[in-house]
């Protein structure tokens, strides 16, 4: 009578088939677009409406309960405090000044993928979705086909100036991409394979980079540095939207109604220096002399003194001497006109 055959090597096969077909299937799930974001229809929006109540609610809940301890992790506030300045940093040097106005080049693809990784951490959208949308606003800066204007299509009254306010700050994200943003969204993924895999992959990381102070702090790590962090970055970047389209200085002639602001600017790493930005929209510096604060130029100078960056995009003075005589000269024109009017 022949001996059976032992099944041990069989149970093993077995087991090995079924971990190579879950690796397979999660291998699949990462490397095809399961992980990005929708860019319209109603699982987006359902997407955003958590996205923006979630950590609204989650951030009353953390002060109450840092309250009724009468404590925080350190280290939570540190992961705040880090990934703020980091999320913060990956939008405006990369997402901002790097892929979408080209105001600088690195010298290593891997730089530019950690900059725009740190980008999509801030959640704020992938990054082709988010420079297209930034490419519409310049060429449609607060006149029909502005994404996030607070004027298009709003009153003077205060109604009308607080619908555009919200509009600007949170409203526009439930909108559709315009047909001129898909473009601008297409010509920007194929024209680079690392922004093509973040958009894939754009949740995936999102969601490493909620969970990631968890490894520091815990779940106060998750909550301080994951959650609210999040609120707080994109709250702040939105304002750039809203708020420096309505309130600041204008220190440069242009053809909108974009505004210096040295509160959000202090908030935004540079960015609230946004009439300037938009005089220069390609210049890596939104920020001219020490009296406007820009972190983010700050971190560039240094970047270009090691030679992490190059071909970096400075306004000369004789361009900076023009735009402010062109402020002047409309200036001028815009009190004749009122004083003919009277």
């Amino acid at each position: 009578m022949t001996p059976s055959a032992p099944t041990t090597g069989r149970s093993w096969a077995s087991i090995g088939q079924r971990f190579q077909g879950v690796r397979r299937t999660v291998l699949t799930s990462i490397t095809h677009r399961s992980w990005s974001m929708p860019d319209r229809g109603a699982i987006k929006r359902s997407a955003i409406t958590v996205w923006m109540v979630g950590p609204m609610v989650t951030l009353p809940v953390a002060l109450g309960y840092a309250v009724h301890r009468r404590s925080i992790d350190p280290r939570a506030v540190a992961a705040l405090a880090g990934g703020y300045v980091i999320a913060g940093l990956g939008v405006t040097a990369g997402y901002h000044r790097l892929l979408t106005h080209r105001s600088y080049r690195t010298t290593s693809p891997r730089l530019e993928a950690i900059v725009l990784l740190a980008g999509a951490m801030a959640g704020q959208g992938p990054p082709s979705q988010w420079a297209g949308t930034h490419t519409t606003h310049h060429s449609h800066t607060d006149k029909p086909g502005d994404p996030h204007s607070p004027h298009v299509d709003f009153d003077d009254d205060w109604r009308g100036v607080l619908r555009g306010f919200v509009h600007a700050q949170v409203g526009w994200l439930y909108e559709e991409p315009s047909p001129t943003t898909t473009k601008h969204v297409e010509r920007i993924r194929a024209g680079s394979a690392t922004v093509r895999w973040i958009d894939d992959h754009y949740l995936a990381i999102l969601g490493a980079g909620l969970l990631a102070p968890g490894l520091v702090a815990g779940w106060q790590g998750v909550v301080w540095g994951g959650v609210v962090r999040m609120l707080l970055v994109n709250h702040a970047t939105f304002a750039v939207n809203s708020i420096c389209h309505m309130y600041g200085q204008r220190r440069f002639e242009t053809d909108d109604e974009s505004r210096n602001n040295t509160f959000i600017a202090l908030l935004t790493q540079g960015e609230g220096n946004h009439n300037k930005h938009h005089a220069f929209p390609k210049m890596a510096y939104h920020g001219i002399g020490w009296r406007e604060y820009d972190l983010t130029a700050y971190v560039l100078r240094w970047a270009e003194a090691r030679g992490l960056i190059t071909d970096v995009v400075k306004p000369t003075p004789v361009q900076i001497a023009e735009r402010i005589e062109r402020l002047r000269l409309a200036t001028e024109r815009r009190v004749a006109l009122a004083a003919v009017a009277d």
